[in-house]
């Protein structure tokens, strides 16, 4: 009966460990190993201290990570704590005093395995705020010096690129830089002319109310005024932000309405860069040369008025059709039609530019047509043209016999 008695209470005790340990808060993250009983020990206070040490190293282990956290965790009170039985059913049960003081008060999220958290009966966790300290390439200073970085770098690519130039490219420089030179130099000093004051006035009405534009054949195409209109609205802008307040409008004189046309006269002396191949580097540089310093291109380089457009566009249209004609890229083609375009919106004198370019490729078309048709021709003659080769040998004697001819000595 005895023994019958003290295995029964052995059974209860061991039930009763079994659901402490099943019903402690321990976290999924602070489990430690904590040496087993020893399964030969069979008094019951040897099982007391084993379960006492495992719950002592289990909260010692959760206040270390709680502190080592600097506080950041996140709380987890009691009522949060939810007995698994409880759960099931539905019902928050309220923790018990010996649940209560083993609750850490912070804890550090870790990855929780879903067996686990079924075990222990532990809810998961709200996530943390990341504490990790900035990346060494996030800091602020750090960010400074890879700015500083860069900028030695696109300098040291610079450097390298100049050093790449040759001399023909230099002096393609010096030749636009020259072309710049005559057409900005005192571009204000002339007042402005009856032709560019008309062109001045209206392209600045455009620019206030795009609305207020309306052709007029007198005043020539709307490229002009729309071009000349967006430059005075980028300098009413500026004159907005850096000269506020200013009566009148300051940013807009003689110098800043003949921009644009001197912009163009650049232009020009730049095409002959796309015909490098026909003409030759030496016969390119030339011919920018030539057209930087011609009197009449830096007059109307110059002058507010649709002459200059007119000009570069045309000049373009050359330069497009040539390199499409030799390249056959579909980007040529498209900046021969921008520039037909753009010179029909500029000048009604675009009708004989087209008239000359239509007739130039209509005699060219007859060319190829005519090679054609001469690699179809028979390269020798039929039986029926041998009746006209008697008649073709007569010819010298026919001549021979003339008055003019006779006092010739014969021929040997």
């Amino acid at each position: 009966m005895s023994s019958a008695k003290n295995d029964g209470a052995k059974a209860r005790q061991a039930r009763a460990r079994k659901t402490a340990v099943a019903s402690a808060p321990v976290d999924s993250s602070t489990v430690v190993a904590a040496p087993a009983a020893d399964a030969t020990t069979k008094h019951n206070g040897t099982h007391a201290a084993g379960l006492r040490n495992r719950r002592a190293a289990v909260s010692s282990r959760s206040s270390s990570l709680a502190s080592s956290g600097n506080g950041k965790g996140s709380a987890l009170t009691p009522a949060t704590r939810a007995d698994p039985a409880a759960t099931e059913q539905g019902v928050q049960a309220p923790a018990t005093e010996e649940q209560s003081a083993s609750v850490p008060t912070s804890v550090v999220e870790t990855p929780v395995t879903p067996p686990m958290v079924r075990r222990l009966g532990v809810g998961i966790l709200p996530p943390m705020r990341d504490t990790t300290p900035l990346a060494e390439s996030n800091r602020p200073g750090r960010s400074r010096f890879l700015s500083a970085e860069r900028v030695l770098a696109l300098g040291g690519a610079v450097r390298e690129r100049l050093r790449m130039l040759t001399a023909e490219h230099w002096l393609w420089i010096a030749v636009l830089g020259l072309a710049a030179v005559l057409r900005f130099w005192g571009l204000g000093d002339k007042p402005l002319h009856h032709d560019e004051s008309m062109h001045a006035y209206f392209s600045l009405s455009f620019a206030q109310d795009p609305s207020s534009y309306a052709y007029n054949p007198l005043l020539h195409g709307p490229f002009q005024f729309h071009a000349e209109g967006i430059i005075f609205a980028l300098l009413l802008a500026f004159q907005g932000i850096f000269a506020h307040g200013a009566s009148g409008n300051p940013w807009i004189n003689d110098t800043t309405a003949r921009l644009l046309p001197a912009l163009f006269g650049i232009g020009i002396a730049a095409l002959p860069l796309g015909l490098r191949r026909e003409l030759g580097r030496a016969g390119a540089l030339v011919a920018a040369f030539l057209l930087a310093i011609s009197p009449s291109f830096v007059y109307f380089s110059r002058f507010l008025r649709e002459d200059i457009y007119f000009n570069f566009f045309m000049f373009a249209m050359v330069v497009c059709a040539v390199r499409f004609a030799t390249s056959l890229q579909t980007r040529w083609l498209v900046g021969l039609f921008a520039a037909t375009i753009l010179a029909y919106t500029t000048f009604e004198g675009v009708f004989l530019t087209l008239a000359i370019f239509i007739g130039f490729l209509v005699l060219l078309a007859v060319w190829e047509l005519a090679h054609g048709i001469a690699d179809r021709l028979p390269s020798s003659f039929s039986a029926r043209t041998h009746v006209l080769q008697p008649r073709r040998a007569d010819f010298p004697a026919r001549r021979s016999r003339r008055p003019c001819c006779q006092d010739r000595p014969p021929e040997a």
